[in-house]
């Protein structure tokens, strides 16, 4: 029976140093959104773009969504926010106050695609997921400023509910995937059309 537990576990058993990458690569990432949502502050988050707050307000608002970056529609309003996500996301990839930046990173990117769900995709989805899961791993725990401050741990791996979740939410994203590429439209050649 422990045999059977163990070899159950195991796909869910997480190395703290990988943990410790994956802390770095999302930083990285959330830095390159924040990059390139930048470019196009005033036309995507400012009352002076596509979507301002009264429309978005009337058309497009969820009563349960919340979004920071709705607080004002001028765009160095927006620019602050972003500076402070910026700011966090460093933070985030040298690992310093782990667990609080985590948390306030994903506030404020949950923040920043409400603030204009007109323009969002699915890698959003996941880059948002991802930094939620992270907030219940130790992924400060090696390499990270945080680590500095503690005893190394007695073993590098790492097992939890949290873990488990996570590798759950990373096989749905291909589970899915496949499920919605496998109807018959991805199977069969489209006709040709001809014109005459």
């Amino acid at each position: 029976m422990l045999r059977i537990l163990s070899l159950l576990r195991r796909p869910f058993v997480l190395d703290l140093r990988a943990l410790a990458l994956l802390r770095a690569a999302v930083a990285a990432v959330l830095l390159l959104d924040i990059g390139i949502r930048a470019t196009d502050l005033e036309a995507h988050y400012s009352n002076l773009g596509v979507l301002p707050l009264g429309a978005l307000y009337e058309h497009g608002w969820n009563q349960y969504s919340f979004s920071l970056h709705n607080s004002s529609g001028l765009w160095q309003v927006q620019a602050i926010l972003f500076l402070i996500a910026a700011g966090l996301a460093v933070a985030l990839l040298v690992g310093y106050h782990t667990r609080l930046v985590t948390a306030l990173s994903w506030i404020l990117l949950v923040s920043v695609q409400n603030r204009n769900p007109l323009i969002s995709q699915g890698g959003d989805d996941l880059l948002r997921m991802l930094l939620f899961w992270g907030f219940f791993l130790p992924w400060g725990r090696v390499y990270s400023v945080d680590s500095k401050k503690q005893p190394k741990p007695e073993q590098l791996t790492y097992f939890s509910a949290a873990t488990i979740a996570y590798i759950v939410q990373l096989a749905l994203v291909y589970w899915c995937t496949a499920l919605l590429k496998s109807s018959p439209e991805w199977s069969q050649e489209a006709p040709l059309c001809t014109t005459l």
